[in-house]
Order: C-alpha cells, then sequence, then structure tokens
C-alpha cells in the first residue's frame, strides 16, 4: 500500500509517499480501505514540529503517517470484531489513536469507528469527524438562540466554515472574520456580517459579542474582554502557543469574573456531538465546505495550499 510519511519536522517538503505492507487486523481491530482523509490544522502543527508538540518528540514527529480524519470501507476484521461486517462504511476522527490516515490501509479498533450515514459521500465524511466536531463543541459551551451574537474568527478555515453553519442553526446573529480570499462563501455559509481581518480589527470595532470562538488566537486577552459582553463567553479552539498560554493563565484569573474565558479541550470523535452533526447533515443545515481534492500523491501540492492559508474550508485527501 501506499501511504505519505513526514520523518523530519519541516513544511510540505518533507513528505514522501512510499509502499509499505498492508497490516492485519487483530483483536476487535478491523482493517479500513481508506477511500478519504482531510488535512487538519493539527497535522501541519506536528509535521511543523510547533513547541508544545516538541515537548513530547524533540527531533523528529511522533507520528509518520499522518491524518485524523478517516472515511472507507471496511475490507477485513479482527476475529474478536462484532461491530461491522466486511464492506461497511466507516468514518472517524482517529486523533487519539495515533493519526495515520494518509495511507490507503488503516488498522484500528472498531470502537473508535462510525458508520457512514446515508446520502455521505467519503468525501463530505472524511472532511467531518475532526473539524465539525470541534466547532460544534466549542459553540455548545453556550446555550445559543436568536438573541444572541457569536463572533467566528478564522471562520473561512475548516472548524470555521462548519462553526457559521452551526450556530446558525441555532438562529445566532454570526460575524465571520477570515482573509479576503473567503469573505464572499463566508456570506454564503450563513454569516450576517463578514471581515477581513486586514481591513478591520473586530477587538477595536466598539461591538460586543455574547460568544467569540476564535481559531487563530490573533487578539491579546485584554482586547478580547472589550469585545466581550459582560457575561460572554471566549473560547479558544486554535492558535500559537502563546496565545493558548495567555488564554490558560487568564482562564484561571477569571474564575470570578462575570466573562468566560477558556481553551477548548477537545473531546475527539464524541459520539454525542457526531450525532448532532450528523443530524444538521441530514437536515441540510451543515454542509462540508470542500476547498479542492487532491490525491494521495498530490499530498505535497495539497499541504502547500494548506500552508497558504488562501484555502476556504477543507482539503481532501482522495485515495
Amino acid at each position: 500500500m501506499k501511504q505519505a510519511i513526514g520523518k523530519k519536522y519541516g513544511n510540505h517538503s518533507r513528505l514522501s509517499i512510499i509502499d509499505a505492507p498492508i497490516p492485519k487486523p487483530v483483536g476487535d481491530e478491523v482493517l479500513v480501505k481508506i477511500h478519504a482523509s482531510s488535512i487538519n490544522s493539527a497535522d501541519v502543527e506536528t509535521l511543523k514540529g510547533i513547541f508544545l508538540i516538541r515537548m513530547g518528540s524533540p527531533f523528529k514527529p511522533k507520528y509518520k503517517v499522518l491524518g485524523s480524519d478517516i472515511s472507507g470501507i471496511v475490507e477485513a476484521i479482527g476475529p474478536l470484531s462484532t461491530k461491522f461486517k466486511i464492506g461497511s462504511k466507516v468514518y472517524a476522527d482517529l486523533s487519539e489513536w495515533k493519526f495515520g490516515c494518509f495511507s490507503e490501509y488503516k488498522v484500528v479498533s472498531e470502537k473508535s469507528l462510525r458508520p457512514i450515514p446515508e446520502n455521505m459521500s467519503y468525501v463530505d465524511a472524511a472532511s467531518i469527524p475532526s473539524a465539525a466536531i470541534l466547532a460544534y463543541q466549542g459553540l455548545v459551551k453556550f446555550e445559543l438562540s436568536s438573541k444572541h451574537s457569536v463572533l467566528i474568527n478564522g471562520a473561512g478555515g475548516g472548524m470555521g466554515t462548519f462553526a457559521i453553519q452551526i450556530a446558525k442553526s441555532f438562529g445566532a446573529e454570526i460575524t465571520a472574520v477570515d482573509n479576503e480570499h473567503k469573505q464572499s462563501i463566508m456570506s454564503e455559509l450563513g454569516a450576517d456580517y463578514v471581515y477581513d481581518y486586514k481591513e478591520v480589527d473586530f477587538s477595536q470595532d466598539g461591538k460586543q459579542y455574547d460568544l467569540i470562538l476564535d481559531c487563530k488566537g490573533t487578539r491579546t486577552i485584554r482586547k478580547i474582554k472589550t469585545s466581550l459582553s459582560n457575561f460572554g463567553y471566549y473560547v479558544l479552539i486554535g492558535g500559537n502557543n502563546r496565545s493558548i498560554i495567555a488564554t490558560l493563565i487568564a482562564s484561571r484569573k477569571n474564575k470570578k469574573a462575570k466573562q468566560n474565558i477558556s481553551v477548548l479541550f477537545a473531546k475527539y470523535n464524541d459520539q454525542s456531538y457526531l450525532e448532532q452533526v450528523q443530524k444538521l447533515y441530514k437536515e441540510k443545515k451543515l454542509t462540508p465546505t470542500i476547498d479542492s481534492v487532491y490525491d494521495l500523491t498530490e499530498i505535497k501540492e495539497a499541504w502547500k495550499r494548506f500552508e497558504s492559508e488562501k484555502f476556504t474550508g477543507k482539503i481532501v485527501i482522495k485515495l
């Protein structure tokens, strides 16, 4: 089988395609023939080797084969596997199971997999498990309704495009912030107001929001607090080391304050959240925004596009 590996820290140039033996399932494992996966920030940050990653693996990436989103078909089952049959269509987020989805096959415990709903394509299924669940988890910390205003910073990316639609399903007023390339699609997805962050600094426009979902971490906590309503929620869902640490410190100092400051600690592959996302998909209130689809052999080009930040929504790797 073919798989994309990154043996050293760096950018897309560190990736290469190799041939590897097809693994065999044991115990309750199943062998999944992967039809699609997608690139997430966690993949790029792991290959790049950001500070928090290197704390656990200082010299080389902990996982050579990245990719946490998986959609495919069960091709073989272990002797203790009872949940799926050969031919079952499955998907999942394998962040907690050593990644490994940029590959033609993956062996994984049946407990981590979910059946793909009817009428959901492999490409859509590969774009949902990580980004949509994180977006949903970040938004449901606050009981949204039509009375509330939400700002999503980084709204044109994978998580952000899902977050717009999820927040809209609750009836909230949405302000979406991202670069100039993503303005039109953010409006099409349901944002009431769209900002180009190079033109408008949301932390200085004088408006306050009930919930800020931050996928970028580009504003100081002091500025964030001025943009929150008295009982507002700020949820950091992505950012650099400095923004994460600053938000963690602020969340502890802020325990007695009216405003709620927090970093999202993800519940990967959470069944309850996935069911809610599937429901929105079935009701056509949530549709993955697919920027582009690349073959596994084109993964360097796909990675380079992700690094450029000019993409909108999800970049899918099809096998």
